[in-house]
């Protein structure tokens, strides 16, 4: 495992399996990629850059911003989840787009959904980041028949409105 937190997973992924083995109980693991939508943690990328260029502060971004992800609705996850519930045995499921687009192409969306001209702040890469990230979903689609809906434009389109329906909430929360 690349990090504590992957090692985690993969533990819990372990003791799943085997508890499926012991007691043969279904058992659904679903693996979220990148998950973003309305009233979101403030402490993922997409929540912080839009409050930030809301705010005209400047947008901090480890390394270049070339960094890929294949960010997913959370509606498009819950259907995942709900879709998982009654597989019969051990499955572990991809619920996350294949689309990917890089954080600089998330940040210059935000930007033109804002009116507005994001002043990025380029940090050092952190340590811990993974240069691309998506989903292999070949699973979730043909077992759930399952897969992301909503596109990135669509979802961030969502996400900026809830933003501004929320205003005041947003303004404060305190983010780094």
């Amino acid at each position: 495992p690349f990090s504590p937190y992957a090692a985690s997973k993969i533990s819990m992924e372990a003791l799943c399996h085997s508890f499926w083995n012991c007691y043969d109980q279904n058992i659904s693991i679903v693996r979220f990629f990148t998950v973003y939508g309305p009233a979101g943690r403030p402490d993922m990328s997409l929540f912080r850059f839009i409050k930030w260029i809301m705010e005209d502060k400047e947008v901090q971004v480890f390394g270049a911003g070339e960094q890929t992800r294949g960010f997913t609705y959370v509606s498009d996850i819950v259907d995942g989840i709900i879709a998982s519930v009654d597989i019969s045995g051990f499955n572990v499921f991809n619920l996350g787009s294949e689309n990917s687009i890089s954080i600089n192409e998330a940040i210059k969306h935000i930007g033109q959904r804002l009116g507005k001209c994001p002043r990025i702040k380029h940090l050092g890469a952190y340590i811990m980041d993974i240069p691309a990230s998506s989903a292999d979903i070949t699973k979730a689609k043909r077992v759930l028949e399952w897969e992301p809906k909503v596109g990135i434009n669509e979802g961030l389109n969502a996400m900026i409105e809830w933003f501004f329906q929320n205003e005041q909430l947003v303004r404060e929360i305190e983010i780094d």
